[in-house]
């Protein structure tokens, strides 16, 4: 009697944790865009609270899917805006907006909460699928950024949150507020001026041999490190290195406050 006790106890147990973890679980719903957007335009996305990851499309158009993730929250309360601008209107925005007065341009991005919504846990990630050619657009606020495999021009940004790029093309800017910025450009020869830069993080950028350009580094908290034969130019500030890699060229701007400053040699 007590070993059939003790048995019904560990089931109704067990079964109790698998139902606590069911309907802890978050719920998700998905959305999914596709377009053909022509070499040397723009595949835009801006997130306030969830991942934007981007990565080389096996076809010709540009897909991005979205998923909503939320436990307590209102998924209503955002909502996905799609914007055609540019030259014959091919470049292409996606915003995910939180709430009725939040609002979204190419040139700017205001999605706040306000009164009940502070409280709405949904989040948003991004996967987005880009074809060679097309430029790309990444930025969140409360998340990482994550693009690789593109062979175009690469803005990516993120506030609390880490920004990993790996490209072979560019040129790239990448920044963040609070989180390591690292961008991987190997067989990239920069062609016009690239800026890299966090508050509280690291800065890393990662080049292949044989590069051509003038180089900016500096930090407040940190130290410097270069795996590139460098010339100095002007004086030796133990916050800032002006330098010259080979014949000099496209300006590389690396900044942190609080975190080192990397130019490594892959």
């Amino acid at each position: 009697m007590r070993r059939s006790l003790a048995l019904a106890l560990v089931l109704a147990t067990g079964f109790a944790g698998a139902t606590a973890r069911a309907q802890n679980a978050p719920d998700q719903n998905t959305t999914t865009w596709a377009w053909k957007i022509p070499d040397g335009r723009w595949i835009t996305v801006r997130n306030m609270n969830g991942r934007v990851t981007v990565q080389r499309a096996t076809g010709d158009s540009v897909t991005v899917t979205a998923t909503k993730h939320w436990r307590r929250g209102d998924p209503s309360i955002v909502r996905f805006d799609v914007q055609h601008f540019g030259e014959d209107h091919q470049d292409v925005l996606l915003c995910a907006l939180w709430g009725p007065d939040a609002r979204c341009t190419p040139g700017s991005y205001d999605s706040r909460y306000e009164g009940r919504e502070r409280n709405n846990d949904v989040r948003v990630d991004f996967v987005v699928n880009v074809p060679a050619g097309v430029k790309v657009g990444a930025h969140t606020v409360n998340s990482d950024v994550s693009v690789t495999g593109v062979t175009s021009e690469v803005r990516a940004s993120t506030v609390n949150g880490a920004v990993n790029v790996a490209t072979d093309g560019g040129p790239v800017s990448a920044s963040s507020v609070n989180g390591t910025v690292h961008a991987s450009m190997l067989h990239y020869r920069p062609t016009s001026e690239m800026r890299f830069s966090s508050v509280n993080g690291s800065v890393i950028v990662e080049l292949g041999n044989d590069v051509d350009a003038d180089v900016e580094l500096s930090t407040v908290n940190g130290r410097f490190m270069t795996d590139f034969p460098v010339t100095l130019n002007g004086h030796i500030d133990p916050r800032r290195l002006r330098a010259t890699l080979g014949k000099g060229g496209a300006r590389i701007i690396m900044r942190t406050v609080n975190g080192n400053v990397e130019l490594r040699k892959h």
